[in-house]
């Protein structure tokens, strides 16, 4: 019996050392080629317990100790990534996007998404971290850069109250996604996802849409001289901020977000300069306000504003407009 065992092991060991270098007794040496590419140790003749094909060959005792079932997560200790292709557990907020599958990446979309710790998704936009670093001023947004991991990170100090605001965001356990899109989704008050849009930016000067509107028959001289400007303007909505259960608050507008981030959709279309001051109006007034426990909703009307959030909105708004004449000018 010893003899038939040791005459196994033999074999077993040969078969393994070829599939390692199958040419090599042939004098010719190639990359053995694995599924890692190196990355990730997939032979394991060093270790104490080796797998050999099926079998767990011990080189101590020069004993099989059991037999690696195909399709199973096996590991001496714990589990390791060269041995784990696989989920092991549904993502843990899975409540938040309930309209998901449990166990699906980056809600589908690895394209746009980043999913770094199963926890936090957020867009990777070099046009969206502009516009933030747009509210800023000139030295507080040397401290703010954009990870590799398409998070915002603050490496310093600044100055400023939008420089605070900023820094509640990122130090908030949740997430806010700034977006650049004329379109988004939402979840209305009876929980279904909803596709809404804020519609193209006008940027025509009043002179341009009175010579429209005469049909040409006074010139846009005539109309500067009766005293219309000419200068450009964004007329439209400028941009809109989806809570987490947004859709079911009484005092909002009967729109959520739809995967339980603060969301903060800005209309592309808008000059950069207002793009920042929406960012500021929409980022550091009303998401500013929903972290720190505070109504972040407007009024109904002037009788019933909340002047909180409209003195924090006007501030934070000029703050931005003010930062970005100095950068950029």
């Amino acid at each position: 019996m010893r003899s038939s065992l040791i005459t196994i092991i033999a074999v077993i060991l040969s078969f393994a050392a070829l599939a390692q270098q199958p040419f090599e007794q042939y004098g010719y040496k190639v990359k053995v080629l694995t599924l890692s590419q190196g990355k990730y140790e997939e032979f394991f003749d060093q270790d104490t317990i080796v797998q050999i094909g099926s079998v767990m060959f011990n080189t101590v005792t020069n004993a099989i100790t059991g037999f690696a079932v195909q399709d199973t997560v096996y590991s001496e200790s714990n589990f390791e990534a060269q041995i784990i292709s696989k989920f092991l557990s549904p993502d843990p907020l899975t409540e938040e996007y309930y309209s998901f599958s449990p166990y699906n990446f980056v809600l589908n979309n690895p394209i746009i998404y980043i999913d770094p710790d199963g926890r936090k998704v957020k867009p990777a936009s070099k046009a969206a971290f502009n516009v933030l670093l747009n509210t800023l001023d000139p030295v507080s947004r040397k401290s703010v850069t954009l990870g590799e991991d398409g998070f915002v990170h603050i490496n310093g100090s600044g100055e400023g109250a939008n420089f605070t605001a900023l820094k509640n965001l990122v130090d908030d356990d949740g997430t806010t996604e700034f977006i650049l899109s004329e379109n988004y989704e939402f979840v209305d008050s009876k929980g279904e996802i909803q596709t809404g849009t804020i519609g193209s930016i006008d940027n025509s000067s009043e002179v341009d849409v009175l010579f429209e509107a005469y049909g040409g028959t006074k010139s846009k001289e005539q109309l500067k001289a009766e005293g219309f400007s000419g200068a450009n303007e964004d007329n439209g909505i400028f941009g809109i901020t989806l809570l987490p259960g947004g859709g079911k608050d009484e005092n909002g507008d009967g729109r959520g977000s739809a995967n339980g981030n603060i969301i903060v959709v800005i209309n592309p279309g808008l000059t950069d300069r207002n793009k920042a001051g929406t960012a500021a109006h929409e980022g550091f007034g009303h998401a500013l306000f929903f972290i720190l426990g505070k109504n972040p909703n407007h009024g109904e009307s002037r009788e019933t504003a909340n002047q909180e959030l409209e003195d924090q909105i006007t501030k934070a708004v000029k703050e931005a407009f003010s930062n970005f004449d100095k950068s950029n000018n």
